[in-house]
């Protein structure tokens, strides 16, 4: 794709190089399509998610992420004049589809933004019992605060919220039958 000089080369131009090439009933999805509704984008180099209806084949060339899902009419619209999934499947995708850090940061700024709101975050769960990957969106929205005024606070609340969660569901050494400890590495014998 040709792009005139002066546009920013950034992730949006991508998307909108990659909506040239959508075959009919595709859409842009995730974080591309958070982006499109100015979530924080992707890098440069990160892949255009792209959200394929279940059955279609489609390869999508370099540097397009493809994901095929169950995508009704009333998932999809067009922003921008790009077509992307509608917002409250943007954010289920990109809970869904990123690493727990990623989804918690974007969802985070959208929240901050007033994009989003977090009760709708909750609503959105509550109405998807059952849907594919929603452990993984529940652990994603239980832990957006729009608070945080960066991706990295995000991703620290995160790290710390998964440290807490280990550090929960270690068992002691006497439900082994082992001696307990009596201070920090050493046993007592």
């Amino acid at each position: 794709m040709y792009a005139d000089p002066p546009l920013p080369r950034d992730h949006l131009l991508r998307c909108r190089a990659a909506a040239l090439l959508l075959p009919d009933g595709a859409v842009l999805g995730g974080r591309s399509a958070a982006a499109i509704y100015g979530a924080p984008a992707p890098d440069h180099a990160d892949p255009v998610t792209v959200v394929l209806p279940k059955g279609m084949q489609w390869r999508g060339p370099a540097g397009v992420r493809v994901h095929r899902a169950a995508l009704p009419a009333s998932d999809r619209c067009t922003v921008d004049d790009l077509p992307c999934t509608v917002l409250r499947r943007s954010v289920w995708d990109v809970a869904a589809l990123e690493s727990t850090a990623t989804a918690v940061g974007v969802l985070d700024a959208m929240v901050h933004s007033g994009t989003v709101d977090v009760a709708d975050l909750h609503t959105l769960l509550a109405t998807a019992a059952g849907r594919r990957r929603s452990q993984r969106v529940r652990r994603a929205f239980e832990l957006v605060d729009g608070r945080s005024e960066s991706p990295p606070e995000s991703w620290v609340r995160v790290a710390r919220a998964s440290r807490l969660r280990f550090r929960s569901t270690r068992c002691s050494s006497e439900a082994y039958g082992w001696p307990a400890p009596t201070s920090p590495g050493r046993s007592t014998r």
